[in-house]
C-alpha cells in the first residue's frame, strides 16, 4: 500500500513540474483521476488489512423482575402467596475472523439448570455464581445457506411465535447440529438435524442422547409471512430419570406430577415426539403487525396414555422491539399432557417447568428506550392429571425490566 501511495505522489509531483506544459483542464482531469485511484486503493487495502479488533463482538443483557404468586394451600409450607425479586445477567463474546467461521462463548447467572438464568434475590446480598452458558464453533462448510454447529450452542430449531412450550429459550443444547435455509425468491426451505447429549456415564457404555430432525418452509409476500415446520425427536438409551427432570413418583406431593417415572426413578415410557409448528403474520404498518401461531406435539411411543400437547396464541405488535414506541400484546393458551415430551427443557416459567399443566397468559411489552424494554406478564396455571384439572391454580404476575446490548 505504501509503495502505491509513493508512486502516486511522485506522479503528482512530476505533473506539477510539467504543469507549465499542459493546460489547466488537463491538470484538473489528472488530479481527479489520481484522487479516485487513491480512494479505490485505500478502500481495497483497508478491507485486506482488517483490524483484528473488528473480528470480535460483544453482546448480552441484564434483566430484573418482581414476581407475585398466589396459589392454593397445597404445599407443606401452608403459604398461599409469594413475593420474589429476580435478576438475570448474560454476556457473550464472538470471534469471527472470516465470513464462514465463528466461535463464541457466553456466561450467565443462575443455577445449574438448563431452563433458566434467573437468580433469586436472597442470601443477605451474598455474591452469586456465574456459569458457562455457551461454548460453540459455527462453520459454513460449503455454502452460506448451510450451517454446522458443535459444542454448547443456541437452539437452531424453529419455534412458532417464539413459543417456549417444548424448548425454553434459555436451553442451549450440547452436541452437534446441522442447519440450512435456502431462499427461492419469496419462498424458502429450512431445517435442522441435531444430536443432543443428555448425560455421560463413566461406568456405562450407552449414554443417553436425543436425535432431533426438523424440516420447514416459509413464504414472504407483500407483508404476509407464513412458516410451517414438522419435527421429530427420539430419545435413545434413556432409562434413568434425568437430573434436571421435574418428574416425581406417585408417592410425592399430589402437585408433583410431571413425566411418568417408576419408584426406582426410571421413565415408564419412551419419548418419540412428533410436532408441527406454524405461524402467520400480516404487517400493515411498521407499528401494526398481527401474528397467529400454534404448536401441536404428540408422543407417538408405544402405550403412552397422556401423549398430547398444544399451544396457540395471538400477537398484536410493532414490527420490531428496538426503539421507544415499539410494543407487543400477546395472549397464549396451552394444554400439556404428562408424557407429551421430556420435562427437562420445557418453559420454566409455568408451573415450575412441569408437564401435565394447563395455562393461560397475557403479556404486554413496550420499548422505553433503545434496546430497553418493560413488560408485564399475567398467567393462570393449573395442574392436569388423569382425574382432570385440579382446582388449585397458581395466579402469577411478573414485572420485567430488561436492557440488551
Amino acid at each position: 500500500m505504501l509503495k502505491k501511495l509513493f508512486f502516486l505522489l511522485m506522479v503528482v509531483f512530476f505533473s506539477c513540474m510539467l504543469s507549465a506544459e499542459i493546460s489547466t483542464e488537463e491538470r484538473e482531469k489528472l488530479k481527479n483521476e489520481l484522487k479516485d485511484e487513491i480512494k479505490k486503493e485505500l478502500k481495497e487495502d483497508l478491507k485486506k488489512e482488517k483490524n483484528i479488533l473488528d473480528m470480535f463482538s460483544l453482546n448480552g443483557k441484564i434483566k430484573t423482575r418482581y414476581e407475585f404468586e398466589k396459589k392454593a394451600k397445597i404445599d407443606r409450607s401452608g403459604h398461599d402467596t409469594r413475593h420474589r425479586g429476580v435478576f438475570e445477567a448474560k454476556l457473550g463474546f464472538v470471534f469471527r475472523p472470516v465470513d464462514y467461521f465463528k466461535a463464541g462463548f457466553g456466561l450467565a447467572s443462575g443455577a445449574e439448570t438448563p431452563v433458566s438464568s434467573n437468580e433469586t434475590m436472597k442470601g443477605q446480598a451474598s455474591s452469586k455464581p456465574i456459569f458457562l452458558d455457551l461454548a460453540y464453533i459455527e462453520v459454513h462448510p460449503y455454502y452460506k445457506w448451510i450451517l454446522l454447529l458443535t459444542g454448547k450452542f443456541r437452539n437452531p430449531l424453529f419455534k412458532a411465535g417464539g413459543s417456549q412450550m417444548v424448548w425454553d429459550n434459555d436451553v442451549n443444547p450440547e452436541g452437534a447440529a446441522l442447519s440450512f435455509k435456502y431462499d427461492f425468491g419469496q419462498f424458502n426451505l429450512f431445517g435442522s438435524g441435531a444430536l443432543h447429549i443428555l448425560e455421560e456415564f463413566k461406568v456405562e457404555p450407552d449414554d443417553p442422547f436425543m436425535a432431533v430432525l426438523q424440516l420447514g418452509a416459509g413464504l414472504n409476500i407483500s407483508g404476509v409471512k407464513f412458516n410451517v415446520a414438522v419435527s421429530y425427536s427420539d430419545t435413545i438409551n434413556l432409562e434413568k430419570k434425568l437430573t434436571q427432570s421435574r418428574a416425581g413418583s406417585d408417592s410425592d406431593y399430589s402437585y408433583s406430577y410431571s413425566n411418568s417415572v417408576s419408584l426406582d426413578d426410571k421413565y415408564v415410557y419412551d419419548y418419540n415426539v412428533l410436532g408441527v409448528d406454524a405461524d402467520f403474520s400480516y404487517t400493515a404498518h411498521k407499528y401494526f403487525m398481527i401474528t397467529l401461531f400454534g404448536q401441536f406435539y404428540s408422543n407417538v411411543a408405544k402405550d403412552v396414555e397422556e401423549r398430547y400437547a398444544y399451544i396457540y396464541g395471538i400477537k398484536i405488535s410493532s414490527e420490531k422491539m428496538k426503539k421507544p414506541g415499539d410494543y407487543c400484546f400477546e395472549f397464549r393458551s396451552r394444554h400439556v399432557d404428562r408424557d407429551a415430551y421430556l420435562d427437562s427443557f420445557t418453559d420454566g416459567t409455568f408451573y415450575y417447568g412441569r408437564t401435565g399443566i394447563v395455562s393461560y397468559d397475557l403479556a404486554v411489552k413496550a420499548a422505553v428506550w433503545n434496546d430497553v424494554t418493560f413488560d408485564v406478564l399475567y398467567s393462570r396455571q393449573m395442574l392436569k392429571t388423569t382425574g382432570g384439572v385440579y382446582n388449585q391454580p397458581i395466579d402469577s404476575v411478573q414485572l420485567n425490566f430488561e436492557v440488551k446490548f
